[in-house]
């Protein structure tokens, strides 16, 4: 090949790997921090306006809009379900330190009133997850002292589907199976684990972790159709020397893909996964027991941003703001940050 022929062959090369190269990625960019007052935080998108409104217990009570409530319970999960054009808020408390008879009750709470869906009594009334799926309410409490039932709430009716040792954290899946995430196993002070549980009953399967899990979530990251799971698997009993506040992400569909992508500093678990954004530029908003941070792509894979303090009995919520999204802390320093999404 003559000089100039090879030059022209080298320089449409690199012209067709410039092109094939990937674009950098998008880049959140965090606001100035707004202080609230809020012990624990939640929202909904009350009006349907693509904003939700952000809601606060203080001090045992509940504040909505222009709604002010008591709480007939200890705060323990919160979620939004459509409503309408919008959304009302599912807001589930139950017993707590103040409150040790307290049942479990769900409310669903908008700008006027918080009504009672579900109610029940039991040996131990903690929920341990609240999340909406296609318009439906899932729901994990407790049925005894030590094992968790998860399964639908439908018309003011819970029907238990699963009842797992300690498997505090439950996602039901679109093939009818459900992710139970346990932080203990049946032995005394023995590792919690990761299993898949078949939709007809049978042998769950066990997914790779590395300890308890206390924290799961699930979104397309890859953008190939299929749900990734993300969990936060590094619970320890002795958690304060010991936890391991990682997060790992399980490939769908059948999750035996899996790889750590960050950890969240200066904490010993990982409490709750937000995924924000869609596809290959959503990104996650994660609580730790002392930190609250923003896992996002970056051109060597994930990149990890502080967010902030968080108190170990605080919580967190990722609410839709036309264009970005709000992260709410609640605790002892609370406040509201702006997330936007910025191209290179």
């Amino acid at each position: 090949m003559s000089a100039p022929l090879r030059s022209s062959a080298l320089a449409a090369t690199a012209v067709l790997l410039g092109a094939c190269r990937a674009s950098p990625p998008a880049r959140w960019v965090v606001g100035e921090p707004d202080p609230i007052e809020a012990d624990h935080v939640f929202g909904a998108d009350l009006d349907g306006d693509g904003r939700a409104e952000l809601g606060t217990v203080r001090d045992g009570t509940l504040h909505l809009g222009d709604l002010q409530t008591p709480l007939p319970g200890e705060f323990q999960r919160a979620a939004a379900l459509p409503r309408g054009s919008g959304e009302v808020a599912l807001v589930a408390v139950g017993q707590g330190r103040g409150q040790t008879e307290a049942p479990v009750r769900v409310l669903a709470v908008d700008a006027t009133e918080a009504t009672t869906l579900w109610e029940r009594a039991g040996e131990r009334d903690q929920v341990t997850d609240l999340r909406t799926v296609d318009g439906r309410v899932w729901l994990a409490v407790y049925a005894d002292g030590r094992s968790v039932s998860g399964g639908w709430l439908d018309d003011g009716t819970f029907t238990p589907l699963t009842q797992e040792h300690m498997g505090q954290r439950q996602v039901p899946l679109p093939d009818g199976s459900v992710v139970v995430g346990r932080v203990y196993g049946t032995k005394p002070k023995s590792p919690g684990d990761l299993r898949r549980l078949p939709p007809a009953g049978g042998a769950p399967e066990a997914l790779a972790s590395l300890r308890g899990v206390r924290a799961m979530a699930l979104a397309d990251l890859d953008a190939d159709g299929h749900v990734d799971l993300v969990t936060g698997d590094g619970w320890h009993y002795a958690y304060g020397r010991e936890g391991d506040a990682r997060i790992v992400l399980h490939r769908g569909p059948d999750f035996t893909d899996h790889r750590v992508i960050g950890w969240v500093p200066d904490s010993y678990a990982a409490l709750d996964i937000f995924p924000i954004g869609t596809g290959r530029e959503a990104a996650l908003v994660v609580q730790g027991s002392h930190r609250v941070v923003l896992l996002a792509r970056d051109e060597l894979g994930w990149g990890v941003s502080d967010l902030g303090p968080v108190s170990e009995v605080g919580s967190v919520a990722v609410l839709s703001d036309g264009d970005g999204v709000r992260v709410a802390v609640g605790g002892a320093d609370a406040r509201v940050l702006p997330l936007r999404r910025e191209r290179p």
